[in-house]
């Protein structure tokens, strides 16, 4: 009895071991002696693809492959193996098989061909279905490639291979795909088509961003404004950011581009928007007589403006701008900030442009003025000392 309840126990101490390992991950092998040894025993590559400095690779091997969960379908299916896609024989595998994201997690034979991938952070429930995926022909990647590619187009195909190839990250024709999908959808109301259009939405040119749009409120109700707002910031943010960078002297082509994008997102600030646009371009562009326009535009025409870019907007009208009128304008902008707002930033600005305008008088009132509010909630004033200092010297 008691030989039995050793042999138990050494079981149970084994198994404890064993379940703390996680995946068995193979070291110290080339990329070549993987596929060999994935020969051997006829099985899967299982390679994590992945970067010292990556917090998701980091925080996948500390938190998820040491899993029993994950480490008992990998160490059974797969030959696993992890390589710095930055160091030693990583830096060959990565340029062999276009990985450019990470973690990427890659599936391939023992011919070295890829049959699954995906890039970026896996928890529990992905590793497993990510596993499952990798080894039914059905959902393998390269798999439902070649249906594609054979002429496949069938809806619910489309669907699956659409989030297969963006999950990818291996290239951006998944927007096709996706796109083919929903060619196939006569409703797209459907909460599925809704879910589908947020995730593959990659455009602000596009009939699913239109269509993003004009149902905002049921997008909002289903999957959350905070969500949704995000998608359309970022499709916004991204052709606007694009915009700037064109330089080829279209200029109110861009502007109307411009335009139309915030009358589609943002309707009640579109004006100001386009104009900001404008101040922006101008800036970049050293064009201080149409950056100063733009930039009385957009005042005029953004509302809800803040006091800090109120004050932002008339500090750079006194860095760069000449013209009398314009200044005097700034000058109101800086004192409207002031009212909306006490800071020790707004009291230098109104002092500066005063000065410009060879106020002296109230230049030094509004410093002094600056200099008691910052003593008052201790606050460094040493830029308004010096510039009082530089008043006085000017003017001794």
């Amino acid at each position: 009895m008691k030989n039995v309840l050793l042999i138990i126990l050494a079981t149970f101490t084994l198994s404890s071991i064993n379940a703390q390992k996680g995946i068995q991950f193979i070291e110290g092998k080339s990329w070549d002696e993987v596929l060999n040894i994935a020969e051997q025993q006829n099985k899967i590559v299982f390679l994590d693809a992945y970067t010292t400095w990556c917090g998701p690779c980091r925080k996948m091997s500390r938190d998820v492959f040491p899993l029993q969960s994950v480490a008992s379908i990998y160490n059974d299916r797969f030959v696993n193996v992890k390589m710095d896609m930055e160091k030693g024989f990583g830096v060959q595998v990565a340029k062999k098989y276009g990985i450019r994201a990470f973690p990427t997690l890659l599936f391939v034979d023992a011919n070295g061909e890829v049959l699954h991938r995906v890039a970026g952070y896996q928890d529990e429930k992905g590793m497993i279905a990510l596993a499952n995926a990798a080894t039914n022909p059905t959902f393998q990647l390269a798999a439902m490639r070649k249906r594609y590619l054979s002429g496949e187009r069938d809806a619910n195909f489309l669907y699956q291979y659409a989030y297969a190839t963006k999950n990818a990250m291996e290239d951006r024709s998944y927007f096709k795909i996706a796109q083919q999908y929903l060619n196939t959808q006569e409703d797209w109301s459907l909460e599925k088509n809704m879910r589908f259009i947020l995730d593959f939405v990659s455009r602000t040119d596009t009939k699913t961003f239109d269509y993003l749009i004009s149902n905002r409120s049921a997008f909002d109700s289903k999957f959350g404004e905070r969500e949704v707002t995000r998608t359309v910031e970022r499709l916004v943010s991204t052709r606007i950011d694009q915009l700037l960078s064109l330089k080829n002297g279209e200029e109110q082509k861009m502007f109307d581009e411009a335009s139309d994008i915030f009358n589609k997102a943002y309707p009640h600030k579109a004006t100001g928007l386009t104009a900001s646009f404008k101040m922006t371009y101008y800036r970049n562009g050293g064009d201080r007589k149409n950056f100063a326009l733009a930039a009385i535009e957009y005042v005029e025409n953004m509302p809800e403006i803040s006091a800090d870019e109120l004050s932002d907007i008339a500090y750079t009208f006194y860095r760069v701008i000449e013209d009398q009128d314009q200044l005097k304008l700034a000058l109101k902008w800086s004192k409207k900030a002031l009212k909306m707002q006490k800071d020790v930033d707004f009291y230098e600005t109104t002092a500066a442009l005063y000065h410009k305008l060879e106020k002296v008088r109230k230049s030094k009132k509004y410093i002094k003025k600056g200099i008691k509010y910052a003593k008052s909630v201790d606050e460094n004033y040493d830029n308004l000392t010096q510039f009082l200092e530089r008043i006085n010297g000017d003017n001794a």
